[in-house]
């Protein structure tokens, strides 16, 4: 199983909220909330 952590980001108003759009195939065009990949060794807590 994959573990990930989601983050959103809202206005003071809680009315809109920050995401990215796509700029490469397969996905351009598409949002998506802000983030990235996380590699193994950002993966422990230790």
């Amino acid at each position: 199983m994959k573990k990930m952590n989601v983050i959103v980001i809202f206005n003071k108003d809680m009315t809109h909220t920050l995401m990215c759009k796509r700029t490469k195939k397969p996905y351009m065009g598409m949002y998506n909330l802000v983030g990235e990949k996380l590699k193994k060794k950002m993966m422990s807590l230790s």
